[in-house]
């Protein structure tokens, strides 16, 4: 395989990959139903951590971390694409080098 041709692989696997995670993570969130519709009361917070579990709040925590995560990533990466298109290199984003290093290399994939 040529250099070109294993760049190229490599930028099309890059960007399935940023794909996968921008455009499919939240549709696989709303395929399973776990696109929150409102925020909960402070009185529903507090019925749902005093009552005895039935696993609704493991998924409920799960769930925000998934979309907490998704955003952060998201962030960062379009945080990347914009230092990208402007040629000028990406300020590193307070709090966001776990998420931010797997963008750069996406991106410049």
């Amino acid at each position: 395989m040529t250099g070109h041709a294993a760049r190229l692989l490599k930028a099309v696997g890059a960007l399935v990959a940023l794909l996968a995670v921008v455009v499919g993570v939240p549709v696989l969130m709303a395929v399973l139903h776990l696109v929150p519709d409102s925020l909960p009361s402070l009185d529903e917070v507090g019925a749902v951590l005093t009552s005895r579990d039935n696993g609704q709040l493991t998924g409920l925590v799960l769930a925000a971390g998934v979309w907490v995560c998704w955003a952060l990533f998201t962030a960062a990466t379009v945080a990347e694409i914009v230092a990208f298109a402007r040629a000028r290199p990406v300020p590193a984003l307070p709090g966001l080098g776990l998420f931010q290093r797997p963008a750069a290399a996406l991106v410049t994939a």
